[in-house]
């Protein structure tokens, strides 16, 4: 032993040990190290020396040893008190921790240094964390706390609960209290000892006191914020933990405040409400006197305003401290009040206020009440006076000691069925307040009604017949006698009602639900009393069964929900009684539903999904437990129940049964998957010994096999290899070889493996019988060889639940118990193969219990070989499971695997969201900025051909896409050079410096320089040494990318990454002047060009590359159709539509022809994906679902700005719920506020987080500066709003020749105003938050927290790639695209860069293309779009949204016939709903084509014109004014051109003949800038006429569709009819509109031709962009079935 090895003896064992042996978690030198922690009782000697640094370095390399160090020497010295005698324990203690301070203060020293490996730093943390006494050292508290907080995710343990409650009293690091909080607030059952709080205290007040404020690591504990986190911590344990702390030094602080101080703090009081949970707060020794003058300040505010309190913790508290002497409370308390408190009513409200907390208290541990009740009954005889004037409350106090009881009971009942030695105050007495006549009051039925529930299972507690009941048993029968007969009394009572004021009662579905629950009940009484209530309902007393069939056609779903919670309430103690009335009850539901089922309609489908999964949910729990409850009850009462079980599981898959119809409305193997730990527990009742059963089971399960079959159920690894096992085994498991067969058959069909299996078995029998017969000599006996073992393929596509231990691994342990010889005989047979991988544990236990030799008396013992009588086995707790999707499969790996799976996501999502961005730089800045040509040349990407249809490698995507990018680039900043729009800007170099293979140059600005000079870390500059190159960019000039910007005291650093040539680069010398001039922003190119690079490990990436939707498109019934068609308020084809959005995964493209309603589609897809796919979940009352489906967040996208905001708007109102609610999503818009709608300004993320900084940091922020700040910031979005009216203006002033100097000046005013204003918020921002670091910091993460609460993150295409968006650890498994067909494919892969799976393109491909400058870009395909990619591979892939509601029939033609293949169709009464007042003149009809043969011009800017059209539309315009004077037109009416000098030329005509006021009335525009409009009427003007170069822009039939569906009411075209007739596409508008007499000429010819008077012959052009007709390319849609009627 330790004590009698000598100090040498000790030293010499531990020098011997193997260099790197670890000494102390390896438990073998462990009685020679004890003696060793006394040696620091006398002078260091060598040896010690040597001995602390072989413990020192041991401590520095395993995390164990470190634990186990500090458990041995705190065991030792804790034994040493007692017999060492040479030194002072506290002594030596106090020398271990200096010494372990010094140790890890030279190790965190060494690591700096690097002298020691980095790997050590974790067994640093470890120890700090384990031993919180070494944080009073600040070199070590500051090491540790920045290591830590650096790693938080790797420290999730219990083991560092120390070291975790220390941190929450951390000073100065707010993400280490984040991240402590939220772990204590996720792991819920955590155990605390009064040691541990002990510890983290004593380190507190020990730096507290040794340290100044400034210099403390910790909050002080004379400050509020010592208790303010105190209570953080308190209210996150559980009682058990907060028991243990009142056992600490924590309770003796707040005894002495109470004590002795005259009040406490709000932070205090809240401490002292959650310790007064705990019955171990307040000791006997704690007198009245010492705490009455607490108690009397505590009363102050009650005493003032008594009726006014709505905080409680005062009666909380006071009655923490009557629980241990409630006496005092009776005899002195009252008395006590009367010396200071005047009103009676005042007394009598604080003793009922106390009175009742006790009970919630008492309740708390279920200690005994019966002296309340004593004294409740003692008020109520007037024998105290004190509330006698007060029945309402001695009405609160009745009905609390009622439920009291109620909770009693149920707790009891639950206590004794787990533990029958259980043993509870035999001194309990009912509540005296069950024999009054007034139960059946409102206020007291209402609540008693429905809380009773919780004891409808109670009854006597179970035990076998040999059994004797225990004291504990026999005086819960005579109380749970006495509390049945109140509780059917009860009952009977409110049965004696009438029966409308019952059926009134019953709509609360809390009340239904006792009813439901009684009718479970095993007791008679109260079944029978439950049934009274169910017969008066029903109007139904002679028929039981009839009864229950009618009140389940009442109220299915009440019944459902009834039922479930019942069930929940009997697992908690899983008794045999309450299962036959379950079953019961279930098959007569089941008669009921099975009888009648076309009752029930689709809305009824949830409720029956909610039904099934109560189902099995129950059969589970039958399966599992026969075998525990045949110990216990009769065998005849027990095979009734399996009987009846299996009767109910064959009558479930009657073909003409309701589940059935079931399977096919919902996904089968959702609901089937349902079943599978139902199934396994069911075929443990193969085991059974009873004959007749067995052969009941088989016949079940066989017929469960081949339904489950039908569906293409794929059944468990674990029950495939039971079912094999047990057939292999069929003689030790006593089946016949017809029931094997039987067995094996339906087990084959459904098991390919299993079918393997069982014929290598049959082969190997087949050989080991012919070796038999040709034995001749009893030495040639060959080995058996071993039974085949199934190992099931791991199948990642399916759901698998966790496999159940703690019932089965019992009754293993009762079969070695009882058969130890025949385990030995097993051992020696045990087979030597090695568990797989994923071997399922309970499935080969089982396999071995199979392997024992049963015999005949051990099957004799009992219904089944598995439930032995030696040792009941312990109940098995379920929770509750829900109807959900099925998931993938948890897989127990090693943990060196789940690191290198771990590694590999970080790395994969870093790689997805964060690529290398170095060779786009390279490529831009390489660039020469004087060269002039149409196409870069690209140093780094190689051009590589045209975009084609699909592409079969990511690596060829990439190659071919890439160089489209800079050539887009090249062509932006092109344009710039052309137009610029700002002057280059002088500065001073004051830093260079390499950066990889860049330069970066720090440019230092005068503040000045740069107001109204937006700058960001994205923009493309020119550089130059004067000013002339840096605006012509030629001479020394190069391109530079702004790398930050940093407002400094001094001035404004700007630092540039450049790529300079030899030349540049050596005039770059200390000090020089430099120029730059902003060119650009690359935002868009960065996100284009970091979307490509993570493109490889996008979820989407195949889909992206091959432009392919989903694979297989589900098909909806027309039911489900209708059902969405009513949910949502939406028509046919946008129901079809929104379904397949949800359904399918992958692309999913919507095609939106105009007025289709595209937004209203979206919104439906929204409120679907956000409230409705929850909807097969049901969820007790008051309970927060379990559902383990992450948030779901969707980001919703567009091209635009205006097309973002337009959907945002429509969200900003909500939608409604099934119930009639409406529902508000959360929505986030991120983007720049300038560019932002401001109706939905309220959304962005800048005024959502600075709303919620000023809620939470209210303190922080100068109010003043504030003001101030909210003052420029309304300035600024003012200014710019004012600024777009004022562009507007110029621009169609510029048009009708006036001046616009005055204009331009209150312009230039606008833009000085708003670039202060801009300067004001920024500099006030700067004063505000980044000066204040923490409430910078809380900016950041109310960012984050924002957006990750969002239901909804809305953003351009190019703004979904902000950087804040990518670090906010978001993931959008949905994203949304609308005006898909708009954007270039490079922008629509941005948003999917956060983990999308499933995309949503919205759009028109038969609507404008997007804008693409590089003509080189635009011919190689770039302008066309991912939407039209995959149209053009799957055409028949995509919905169309087929009814219109825009355009007046006679409009909506031809756009329908030759855009949509006639599919387009319209609303219903669109002609009367469009009709308008000028339609009566024949002019001015619907639809009409005016032949104009004018002359057609070229302007200066090579842009076409047409005069005589001009004159022809105005004159039109006029007279339509003129003979309709009473109409107002004002907004109403729109004229169209596809060329801007028409445009111009219109402008000026309408100003001569109107003035200024035709800008309200009519809207002028291009085609191209007016789609997305719409008006009343449209004039079009085409302008070609007897053009030699075709017709031009017109020939573009997606820009002909734009331009003919923007009129509502009246279209009005004007041109030359013989020129547009020789185009194909336009020739076909023409003969429509001469076929329907539409065309108004006076070259149209009696037949209706139209004359032809050119003189030169011109054949009709083919469109060779448009192919006839494009409709059937573009969509797979038939019209709907309202519209076909209507036709």
């Amino acid at each position: 032993m330790a004590e009698n090895l000598s100090d040498q003896d000790c030293f010499e064992k531990l020098s011997s040990s193997k260099e790197g042996q670890h000494w102390f978690c390896s438990g073998l030198l462990t009685q020679y190290i004890q003696p060793t922690f006394f040696w620091f009782a006398h002078d260091e000697t060598p040896s010690f020396k040597w001995v602390l640094n072989a413990y020192h370095e041991r401590l520095r390399s395993c995390t164990s040893c470190i634990q186990a160090y500090y458990e041995l020497r705190n065991e030792s010295l804790a034994k040493g008190s007692y017999s060492f005698t040479g030194f002072s324990i506290t002594d030596l203690q106090e020398k271990w921790n200096k010494w372990d301070i010094i140790r890890v203060l030279e190790d965190f020293k060494a690591l700096e240094d690097e002298t020691i490996d980095f790997t050590s730093l974790p067994c640093l943390i470890f120890e700090t964390l384990l031993n919180p006494k070494l944080f009073t050292c600040k070199n070590i508290y500051k090491n540790a706390i920045d290591a830590f907080n650096g790693l938080l995710s790797d420290w999730c343990s219990n083991i560092f609960l120390p070291g975790y409650l220390l941190f929450f009293y951390e000073a100065s690091h707010p993400d280490v209290l984040e991240w402590v909080h939220s772990f204590f607030k996720e792991n819920t059952e955590i155990r605390i000892s009064s040691a541990t709080v002990d510890a983290v205290f004593n380190t507190v007040v020990f730096e507290s006191q040794n340290s100044s404020d400034s210099d403390c690591n910790f909050v002080s504990i004379s400050s509020p914020e010592f208790w303010e986190r105190t209570y953080m911590f308190l209210e996150l344990l559980p009682l058990q933990s907060i028991t243990a702390a009142c056992e600490s030094i924590l309770k003796d602080y707040l005894l002495n405040l109470v004590k002795t101080s005259e009040s406490l703090s709000s932070q205090q009081m809240s401490c002292l409400r959650i310790c007064c949970n705990s019955s171990s707060f307040w000791s006997a020794a704690d007198s009245f006197k010492e705490v009455s003058s607490f108690l009397k300040n505590l009363l102050k505010n009650v005493t003032a305003t008594p009726f006014e309190v709505s905080d409680m913790n005062w009666a909380y508290i006071i009655a923490s401290f009557f629980r241990t002497c409630l006496n005092d409370f009776v005899s002195v308390f009252p008395e006590w009040l009367k010396g200071f408190v005047e009103e009676k009513r005042t007394i009598g409200f604080i003793i009922y206020s106390v009175l009742d907390a006790l009970f919630d208290l008492l309740s708390l541990d279920y200690s005994s009440p019966s002296f309340l009740n004593n004294t409740l009954s003692l008020m109520n005889a007037n024998s105290i006076t004190i509330l006698q004037d007060y029945p309402e409350y001695m009405l609160k106090l009745r009905l609390h000691s009622l439920l009291y009881d109620i909770a009693f009971i149920s707790w009891s009942h639950k206590a004794i069925t787990k533990n029958p030695s259980f043993v509870f105050d035999p001194s309990y007495e009912l509540s005296p307040f069950w024999k009054l006549d007034n139960l059946q009051e409102e206020k007291i039925s209402d609540v008693l009604f429905s809380k009773i529930s919780s004891c409808c299972f109670a009854h006597d507690i179970e035990i076998s017949e040999n059994s004797t009941p225990s004291g504990t048993m026999v005086q819960f029968a005579e109380l749970w006698q006495v509390m049945s007969e109140y509780i059917s009394g009860f009952l009977k009572g409110f049965s004696e009602k009438s029966s409308t004021e019952i059926s009134n009662m019953l709509g609360d579905s809390s009340k239904f639900d006792t009813v439901v629950s009684f009718l479970l009940s095993p007791t008679q009484p109260l079944y029978v009393s439950a049934f009274h209530i169910v017969q008066i309902i029903t109007n139904c007393t002679k028929n039981r069964n009839e009864a229950l069939k009618k009140l389940v056609a009442m109220d299915f779903r009440g019944i459902v929900h009834g039922l479930a919670d019942a069930v929940l309430n009997w697992q908690s103690i899983l008794s045999f009684f309450p299962a036959l009335r379950i079953m019961r009850f279930l098959s007569i539901t089941n008669k009921s539903l099975s009888s009648d089922n076309s009752a029930f309609t689709e809305n009824d489908i949830p409720t029956l999904g909610a039904y099934w999964q109560c189902i099995w949910n129950i059969l589970d729990l039958v399966f599992s437990n026969v075998a525990r409850w045949s110990l216990n009850n009769p065998a005849d009462t027990v095979k009734a129940l399996m009987k009846l079980t299996l009767k109910f599981v064959d009558d479930l898959f009657q073909n003409d049964g309701i589940f059935i119809k079931l399977l096919a409305k919902f996904d089968s193997l959702i609901l089937l998957g349902e079943t599978s730990e139902s199934l396994f527990s069911f075929i443990m009742w193969l085991k059974i010994n009873d004959l007749e059963l067995r052969g009941i089971v088989i016949n079940s399960l066989c017929k469960l096999f081949t339904k489950f079959s039908n569906f293409d159920y794929l059944f468990e690894d674990r029950t495939v290899t039971f079912l094999t096992d047990f057939i292999i085994r069929k003689q030790k498991a006593h089946l016949s070889a017809d029931q094997c067969k039987q067995l094996a058959n339906v087990l084959t069909q459904a098991s390919p493996e299993a079918k393997t299996v069982l014929e290598q078995h049959r082969l190997s029998e087949m050989r080991k019988t012919k070796k038999q017969t040709e034995l001749t000599n009893s030495a040639h006996v060959i080995k058996p060889s071993p039974t085949p073992q199934i190992t099931v393929k791991q199948n990642t596509t399916k759901s698998s639940s966790a496999p159940r231990m703690g019932m089965l691994e019992q009754l293993k342990q009762e079969y070695l118990t009882k058969r130890n010889f025949e385990s030995k005989l097993k051992s020696s047979a045990v087979s030597s193969r090695k568990p797989t991988f994923n071997e399922v544990k309970p499935a080969n236990l089982l396999a071995e219990d199979l392997s024992d030799n049963e015999d005949d008396i051990d099957r004799k013992q009992g219904l089944f070989s598995l439930a032995k009588a030696n040792k009941i086995p312990e109940i098995r707790q379920q929770e509750r499971r829900q109807v959900q999707l099925l998931s993938n499969s948890t897989i127990k790996m090693h943990p060196s695997q789940i690191r290198m799976m771990t590694n590999r996501n970080v790395a994969n999502v870093k790689a997805r969201l964060f690529p290398s961005m170095t060779d786009f730089y390279k490529e831009i800045l390489s660039w020469e900025p004087a060269n002039q040509s149409p196409n870069p040349v690209l140093k780094f990407h190689k051009l590589d051909g045209k975009i084609i249809d699909s592409f079969k490698t990511v690596e060829h995507y990439m190659e071919v896409l890439q160089p489209m990018i800079f050539m887009e680039c090249w062509s932006q900043i092109q344009s710039t050079k052309l137009d610029l729009k700002f002057s280059p800007v002088e500065g001073i170099m004051v830093e260079r410096t390499a950066v990889n293979n860049f330069v970066d140059i720090g440019v230092s600005v005068a503040p000045k320089d740069l107001y109204g000079y937006p700058l960001y870390d994205t923009e493309v500059v020119s550089l130059a040494f004067n000013k002339e190159d840096a605006s012509s960019m030629k001479g020394l000039c190069c391109f530079a990318k702004v790398e930050r910007i940093v407002r400094q005291t001094n001035g404004v650093l700007v630092v540039l990454r450049t790529l300079p040539s030899m030349e540049i680069l050596n005039k770059l010398q200390g000090n020089c002047a430099l120029w730059f001039l902003k060119l650009t922003n690359l935002a868009t190119f960065t996100r284009q060009y970091a979307g490509i690079r993570g493109l490889p490990y996008f979820h989407l990436a195949d889909d992206i590359i091959r432009a392919r939707p989903c694979s297989q498109p589900v098909k909806h019934s027309s039911s489900e159709i209708k059902a969405a068609m009513k949910r949502y308020q939406v028509n046919e084809p946008q129901a079809k539509a929104i379904m397949c959005a949800l359904d399918n995964n992958g692309f999913t493209l919507i095609q939106g022809p105009p007025g289709t309603g595209k937004t209203k589609t979206i919104i439906g897809i929204i409120s679907a994906l956000l409230v409705d796919l929850s909807r097969y979940h049901i969820t007790r009352p008051n309970q927060q679902s379990k559902s383990t489906e992450s948030k779901q967040q969707i980001l919703l996208c567009a091209p635009s700005n205006a097309a973002v905001d337009e959907v945002l708007l429509r969200l900003k109102r909500g939608f409604l719920l099934e119930n009639g609610e409406k529902y508000i999503p959360r929505v986030v818009r991120i983007g720049n506020p300038e560019t932002i709608n401001v109706s939905v300004r309220d959304l962005s993320l800048e005024y959502q987080t600075e709303k919620q900084l000023l809620e939470v940091n209210q303190g922080a922020i100068d109010l003043g500066s504030l003001q101030e700040l909210t003052r420029w910031r309304d300035t600024f979005y003012d200014c710019i709003q004012k600024i777009e009216e004022l562009e507007k203006q110029i621009d169609v002033a510029r048009d009708v020749a006036e001046d616009t100097k005055s204009l331009g000046k209150e312009l230039q005013n606008k833009i000085n105003e708003k670039n202060l204003a801009e300067q004001k918020v920024e500099e006030l921002q700067s004063q505000s938050f980044t000066k204040n670091k923490e409430v910078d910091l809380l900016r950041k993460k109310a960012q984050k927290a924002i957006l990750k609460q969002a239901d909804v993150v809305c953003a351009t295409l190019s703004g979904s790639g902000h950087d804040l968006v990518a670090h906010s650890s978001l993931n959008f498994s949905t994203v949304i695209i609308d005006e898909a067909a708009q954007a270039v494919e490079l922008d629509t892969i941005i948003p999917l860069r956060y983990g999308a799976k499933k995309c949503i393109l919205v759009g028109d491909p038969n609507q404008l293309p997007p804008t693409v400058l590089s003509k080189k870009a635009a011919s190689l395909n770039y302008s066309q779009s991912l939407f039209v990619r995959i149209q053009k591979n799957f055409s028949n892939q995509m919905c169309l949204l087929s009814i219109q509601y825009r355009m007046h029939p006679d409009i909506s033609h031809f756009p329908s016939k030759k855009f949509y293949d006639s599919r387009l169709e319209d609303g219903d009464n669109m002609a009367e709903k469009t009709q308008q007042v000028w339609h009566v003149n024949p002019k001015f009809t619907q639809y009409r084509l005016f032949d104009v043969r004018g002359k057609e011009r070229t302007s200066n800017t090579m842009s076409t014109y047409n005069l005589e059209e001009v004159e022809y539309l105005v004159n039109m315009v006029d007279e339509l004014l003129n003979k309709f004077p009473d109409v107002n037109f004002t907004g109403r009416i729109g004229v169209i051109t596809p060329y801007r000098s028409q445009l111009h030329e219109l402008r000026r005509a309408f100003k001569v003949k109107y003035g200024k006021s035709f800008m309200s009335t009519i809207d002028i525009q291009t085609v191209d800038g007016f789609q997305g409009q719409e008006k009343d009427i449209i004039f079009f003007s085409c302008v070609k006429s007897y053009s030699k170069h075709g017709i031009g822009f017109l020939r573009d039939f997606r820009r002909l569709n734009v331009a003919l569906t923007r009129a509502r009411s009246s279209l009005l075209i004007i041109g030359n009819m013989e020129t547009l007739k020789t185009d194909d596409l336009w020739g076909s508008l023409v003969d429509d509109a001469l076929s329907r007499k539409l065309v108004e000429s006076p070259h149209i010819d009696s037949e209706g031709r139209l004359i032809t008077i050119s003189r030169t012959s011109e054949k009709r052009m083919k469109n060779e962009e448009f192919v006839e007709p494009p409709s059937k390319k573009l969509a797979n849609s038939e019209p709907s079935k309202e519209i076909r009627q209507r036709s």
